[in-house]
């Protein structure tokens, strides 16, 4: 019996001390691959924002470049940019028709500066029958919000040599010029486009 025994102790047992060892550095091991995980996944989260962020702005002044740039009827519904700004940030309202849009006949549209709760500013969107009045709310009336965490949004119109913040004519100006800047990993990344209205009644 003795010698079974010592057969068996021989042939491959495991010492408590040797198992608790092997416990440890499993938990060790696990702990690492966890943290790596999780780090990589927030990396991967972060960078999504980014990519999402970035697509909404550059999607958003290419689309207000092209309704721009097919905006309508100076004498009625001229276009309109308000000077305004939040907290020292510059927050302009435009407001224009145009033929860019999916509204037969053209659309009013309205593009402002929203803040929310928490203090981030949003880029909202607001289309309407043209000589609808879209600052009140009414049937017929779309809003979106088309870009989230602005920094400021900026539109100048130019006449002559002169950027003008504020314009409230009867004509159209030369040239319209947007600046929307939002923020990304804490940076300020700025997008800009200069476009020139059309000034006929129909395409």
């Amino acid at each position: 019996m003795r010698r079974l025994r010592a057969q068996r102790m021989s042939q491959g047992g495991f010492t408590l001390i040797e198992v608790l060892l092997a416990v440890f550095l499993l938990a060790m091991l696990l702990s690492a691959v966890y943290s790596a995980f999780f780090v990589i996944h927030d990396a991967t989260s972060v960078t999504t924002g980014a990519v999402v962020s970035l697509q909404e702005a550059r999607a958003t002044m290419d689309l207000m470049r092209r309704e721009l740039e097919a905006a309508f009827d100076p004498l009625k519904h001229p276009v309109e940019v308000t000077d305004r700004d939040a907290y020292g940030k510059q927050t302009s309202m435009l407001v224009f028709n145009t033929h860019g849009s999916a509204l037969a006949g053209g659309s009013r549209v309205t593009y402002s500066v929203n803040e929310a709760d928490d203090g981030k500013l949003s880029l909202i969107k607001t289309v309407g029958p043209v000589g609808e009045d879209i600052i009140s709310v009414s049937s017929g009336v779309a809003e979106v919000e088309a870009v989230e965490d602005v920094v400021s949004f900026s539109v100048e119109a130019l006449s002559g040599d002169k950027w003008n913040r504020t314009w409230r004519k009867s004509s159209w100006p030369e040239d319209i010029r947007v600046t929307l800047t939002i923020r990304l990993h804490g940076a300020e990344v700025p997008f800009v486009f200069t476009a020139r209205p059309y000034v006929g009644g129909d395409l």
